[in-house]
């Protein structure tokens, strides 16, 4: 099953909407957990092995950026998923 619903796009503006870009997900269903964000140019920008910690895009200019995440499933399963987001200033 899928575990994620993952936003392609948030506004790290500090207005309480979308402030942080992270995926919406239920934390018990999964084992590990690893995000990376990484800018056009294949430069990590943003790491983590907290789902509920997000990447608030602060220092970083508006854009595109490309994230993987990769987990295990209840039952051990490693699954990795590719995107983008974009972050809007």
């Amino acid at each position: 099953p899928f575990y994620f619903n993952v936003p392609n796009a948030f506004t790290p503006n500090n207005d309480g909407l979308n402030d942080t870009f992270r995926p919406v997900t239920d934390y018990d269903r999964f084992s590990k957990f690893s995000m990376v964000i990484y800018n056009s140019w294949g430069q990590k920008q943003f790491e983590t092995t907290r789902p509920a910690e997000g990447w608030d895009g602060q220092d970083a200019p508006a854009g595109v950026y490309s994230w993987v995440i990769s987990y295990s499933d209840i039952v051990g399963k490693v699954v990795k998923m590719r995107g983008s987001v974009t972050l809007v200033k």
